[in-house]
């Protein structure tokens, strides 16, 4: 009997949903997330732009996507009300999403140069 062999799926960097989502369970995530809204109680964000809002949501600075390294950094926390934290949110997915598709573009292009050389 033959078996056809699979290829292994290539690691997306941008499909590491299951691991932040893992992440975000975890007590050290808890504690982090307590820490940020102590220290921004309102929402930085509107803040800047003379509204007082609640902070609700403590919000990574720099994405995990981007730096997982500074998941647990205080100084890359902040408080965000749902709103800014959902704006926020939209923007990076938009961000990744065309990234995402210019790495596609680019290894087809290359793909396509290496057959025709």
């Amino acid at each position: 009997m033959w078996r056809i062999k699979r290829k292994k799926k290539d690691v997306d960097p941008f499909s590491l949903r299951d691991k932040h989502q893992r992440y975000y369970q975890t007590s050290t995530h808890q504690r982090w997330r307590l820490a940020v809204l102590n220290r921004d109680p309102l929402c930085v964000e509107c803040e800047q732009q003379g509204v007082i809002e609640p902070a609700t949501v403590a919000d990574h600075i720099e994405s995990l996507t981007n730096r997982w390294d500074l998941r647990s950094s205080i100084d890359n926390g902040q408080g965000l009300c749902a709103l800014c934290h959902n704006k926020k949110s939209g923007n990076e997915r938009i961000a990744y999403s065309k990234v995402k598709q210019e790495l596609t573009v680019n290894s087809t292009m290359t793909e396509l140069n290496n057959w025709f050389e």
